[in-house]
């Protein structure tokens, strides 16, 4: 079972996105692991939103690939697992990481239209 988990977009201004989404929306801060690049994670209601400093005016194709996506979480490592080998079979490229300081494993790849999708377990 999969459900979506976070939202991402790539901003130019981290803390006035931030403020934007917490002001207008309602979200509000939560921790985020260190990733190796700025960002900011927020959350509303079961929804989370991944904010991504780029420094680019727009991503396009050769800019941060994680910073415009979907991410589906699953209820455990098994499904993740089998998502992987899904991927295999249909010989879709993907990357799989494991953020070792949180214990999140993600799964990224793209839809047939070049979004990007991530799959991932994140434990409490």
């Amino acid at each position: 079972m999969q459900y979506v988990h976070h939202y991402s977009l790539g901003v130019r201004d981290c803390e006035k996105s931030a403020e934007f989404y917490k002001d207008f929306l309602g979200f509000r801060l939560i921790p985020r692991p260190a990733l190796g690049f700025p960002g900011i994670w927020l959350k509303l209601a079961t929804v989370q939103l991944h904010i991504i400093q780029r420094d680019e005016e727009h991503p396009g194709p050769q800019g941060l690939p994680w910073a415009m996506h979907t991410a589906f979480q699953t209820a455990n490592l098994k499904d993740l697992d089998e998502m992987e080998q899904k991927l295999i079979q249909k010989e879709i490229e993907y990357r799989r990481v494991v953020q070792v300081d949180s214990g999140i494993h993600q799964i990224f790849f793209k839809d047939p239209d070049g979004y990007n999708i991530e799959f991932g377990y994140y434990p409490d």
